[in-house]
């Protein structure tokens, strides 16, 4: 946009005589005052040049039909001034509308056609600019640059600050001239929110404001630009501006929309790398489980092309989550995010093999690392992290040989599924802690049904009837007992109730299951029922 501003700088000579708040009017033309009734002809966004009719013309009424018209401003000389009130002039300082005067040995013409030319380049000097920039852009492609050298070359030459960012404004490339990190702590999508002097990008969508403490501290206004492409969004461009000032116009605006297309094929190439890479390894996964005979040599020898140095002995580890949400291109996305964010977090993360199987995330995790469930529950907070996950259970087999790759899988599974159906607030249970129940379970992760029909019609079913029926806890009563091994004290501490209350409890349950949970074999069997109910998550 051609402003009153930028006629003040192509011709230097013009100098601002009053309404100098009025130097962003626009510019689309320069008209010569001919006619007193010039305002009749006007169609808007003209730059008058009067002389004599401006001595005889110029009052607050005409200022007033001018701004109606739209008109930019109004060039003359000193000479057709000098007659005029003052009032006059301070009212155009009242309404922002500009008198320009131009040297008195200068002729209209000299002072038009520098500004006619300069508007009329104005259109080919944007596209020879753009068209620089765009070939700058794949330039840096071709020579694979990073988006952060890519953001920093955007910014060169400006006083802006460049960042793209991915759907969860996660930064993933960064123009070196700002602290972005620092700028964008703590700001997710809900910062985000459309600003009233947002311009529209040519796929429609308008432009965002962020703001957090860090951009008020720092003056700054920062417009989130959509990165769009087939109706996809992929992710945002960020661009900062000093307070006061608006959303991006012109050229600066074409610019973000060529950097769009360019950081959205990033994107596009980014998530289906990342998105074959996870199924090739699925496939290797599947290779390792489809080998009837596996030996450690042919572990190593399917495990090769993920350049991963192999060891003797692993946890099998599986998180398993609910289904995403979002579209294929943001769960993409945040599994590359998550990937590197592993890569920089995690130590030793070149010994750590990963697969995605089914609803979930299968780690092989060498035992011979220490620490194994600090390193899990760190894995478990970066996955929450990225792919904003939140009912993750964790299971954890017990270590094993590559050779096991079923079992391995077949037990962290287990594991996390009770974690799951358990509900508990420990997030990681490790395939030892189903105890017996463990042995009980087929390949599919079930227990057989009539073992469990059995148990439970013989030792938990009849206390729930009495329980319901009776409003009682007897349920609850042989349950905490079982748990505390029978000890009377620790019963009567967690229930708060007298022991005569609990002996005369443990007496009821006793008739109603026909047994006496004090022997060996009945405590077995009622630790047993209730350990199976708490794998299928019946527990009370």
């Amino acid at each position: 946009m051609f402003t009153v501003a930028d006629a003040v700088k192509v011709d230097g000579s013009l100098h601002v005589l009053a309404g100098s708040t009025g130097l962003s009017r626009k510019i689309t033309s320069v008209t010569i005052m001919d006619i007193p009734d010039i305002a009749d002809w006007l169609t808007g966004f003209e730059l008058l040049i009067g002389g004599v009719l401006f001595e005889n013309t110029l009052s607050k009424e005409f200022i007033d039909t001018l701004i109606v018209k739209d008109v930019a401003g109004i060039v003359t000389k000193s000479k057709f001034t000098e007659r005029l009130p003052q009032e006059v002039f301070s009212y155009c300082d009242e309404v922002g509308f500009p008198i320009l005067l131009a040297p008195g040995d200068m002729n209209w013409g000299q002072v038009m056609n520098p500004i006619i030319r300069t508007m009329v380049g104005a259109p080919y000097r944007a596209i020879e600019d753009n068209q620089h920039f765009h070939q700058e852009l794949m330039n840096s492609v071709i020579a694979g640059e990073s988006l952060s050298k890519i953001c920093s070359t955007t910014a060169t030459g400006s006083k802006l600050g460049v960042a793209i960012a991915d759907s969860d404004l996660y930064l993933v490339g960064a123009s070196d001239n700002l602290d972005w990190k620092l700028l964008l702590k703590g700001a997710d999508r809900s910062h985000l929110s459309l600003s009233a002097t947002s311009q529209k990008s040519s796929q429609g969508a308008g432009a965002a404001e962020i703001t957090t403490s860090a951009t008020i501290e720092a003056g700054l206004r920062v417009f989130a630009y959509p990165v769009e492409f087939n109706q996809t969004r992929y992710g945002w461009i960020l661009v900062t501006s000093l307070k006061g000032e608006e959303a991006l116009q012109g050229l600066e605006l074409t610019q973000v929309q060529t950097l769009s297309l360019f950081v959205a094929l990033h994107f596009t190439r980014q998530n289906e790398i990342s998105s074959a890479t996870r199924k090739f390894n699925s496939l290797l996964l599947e290779v390792l489980l489809s080998e009837a005979q596996l030996t450690p040599e042919g572990a190593r020898r399917i495990l090769s092309p993920l350049k991963k140095k192999i060891h003797s002995g692993y946890y099998f580890v599986f998180l398993s989550h609910e289904e995403f949400a979002d579209s294929m291109v943001t769960m993409n996305s945040r599994m590359s995010l998550f990937q590197g964010m592993c890569e920089r977090n995690i130590l030793r993360w070149e010994h750590i093999i990963m697969f995605e199987h089914r609803r979930g995330q299968l780690f092989l995790i060498p035992d011979s690392l220490t620490d194994i469930e600090a390193l899990v529950l760190k894995i478990r907070e970066l996955y929450v992290k990225a792919l904003h996950v939140y009912e993750v259970p964790v299971g954890v087999s017990g270590p094993m040989p590559l050779s096991d790759t079923a079992r391995g899988l077949s037990e962290s599974m287990r594991a996390a599924d009770y974690a799951r159906r358990k509900k508990a607030s420990r997030s990681l249970v490790y395939y030892s802690d189903l105890g017996v129940i463990r042995f009980l379970i087929d390949n599919e992760g079930n227990l057989d049904a009539n073992l469990l029909t059995r148990m439970e019609d013989m030792y938990l079913s009849p206390l729930v009837a009495h329980d319901t029926q009776y409003g009682s806890e007897l349920r609850k009563t042989l349950e905490t007992y079982i748990n505390n091994n029978r000890s009377k004290v620790l019963t009567e501490q967690q229930l708060c109730i007298h022991k005569n209350t609990l002996r005369a409890r443990i007496e009821k349950i006793n008739k109603i299951l026909s047994c006496d949970v004090d022997t060996s074999e009945d405590f077995f069997n009622i630790q047993f029922a209730l350990k199976i109910d708490e794998v299928l998550g019946r527990a009370s």
